[in-house]
């Protein structure tokens, strides 16, 4: 079976975030992208948008509880 290519740069990204491999996910993110995680958060270039992904991974990372 044959997948659309956006498809497969989407599973790409959520694997790379899975595994936080965020140098694999950030060559999929032009250097002026933004990032919009709710309105009042908007990261705008790569390396802040690097670092909002590490910062989401962290918090999700903590044990339950912490």
């Amino acid at each position: 079976m044959s997948f659309h290519p956006i498809r497969l740069i989407i599973q790409a990204c959520d694997r790379a975030i899975s595994d936080r491999d965020f140098d694999s996910l950030m060559m999929h993110y032009a250097d002026d992208a933004a990032l919009v995680i709710k309105p009042e958060w908007l990261s705008m270039v790569k390396e802040n948008i690097r670092k909002a992904f590490i910062a989401i991974s962290d918090h999700f990372s903590e044990p339950v509880g912490s």
